[in-house]
């Protein structure tokens, strides 16, 4: 971590910070937001990330409310270009800190992410904590389905329920439309 600067004032009540930034070899962030000093401990910050990692540019933009026990939080942000949004809840002291994760993602061009195929996907993912399990629907649309030999992706919807822990993913429930009608 480089190029460390804060700016903020606090008192009994709260603190406040101006700005908070620092640079790693993954990019710069800033963080500008109060926390109150008293329980439930409100919180209301934003934060914007820019750099990048694994060749791939990113920038994200988050804002934060809610308490130290519940944060809500927004997310914005691309990556190589291609634009993403979420909502998370968040429990920092809870044994399972994140409770709830979505996020949106339209347009999707494997082909600008990896040496993938060319494609047009809307993402959608919407995963729930449970004890030891994430899960939830997660659902892609491709607006430009095709053939293998095009370089293209054979699929119109594909939809599933997923389930994540520690020790791996599991796929449930899944349904795939097919170029040309079919459906598996």
């Amino acid at each position: 971590v480089k190029d460390i600067q804060l700016r903020g004032e606090g008192d009994e009540r709260h603190w406040k910070i101006d700005e908070a930034r620092a640079g790693t070899a993954y990019g710069n962030g800033r963080v500008a937001g109060t926390l109150e000093t008293r329980k439930p401990f409100a919180l209301d910050a934003t934060a914007d990330f820019e750099g990048v990692v694994a060749e791939r540019p990113y920038k994200a933009k988050v804002t934060a409310r809610g308490t130290l026990e519940a944060i809500e939080a927004q997310l914005a942000g691309e990556v190589s270009g291609q634009a993403a949004t979420g909502h998370v809840v968040l429990a920092p002291f809870a044994p399972v800190p994140v409770k709830s994760l979505e996020l949106q993602a339209r347009g999707v061009d494997l082909s600008q992410q990896a040496a993938g195929p060319k494609t047009s996907l809307d993402v959608e993912v919407r995963l729930v904590a449970g004890q030891k399990v994430f899960s939830g629907p997660v659902k892609v649309t491709n607006a430009e389905p095709g053939r293998w030999d095009q370089q293209r992706l054979p699929f119109t919807t594909a939809s599933a329920r997923v389930m994540v822990s520690a020790e791996r993913v599991e796929l449930a429930d899944l349904d795939v439309v097919l170029l040309d009608g079919g459906r598996a």
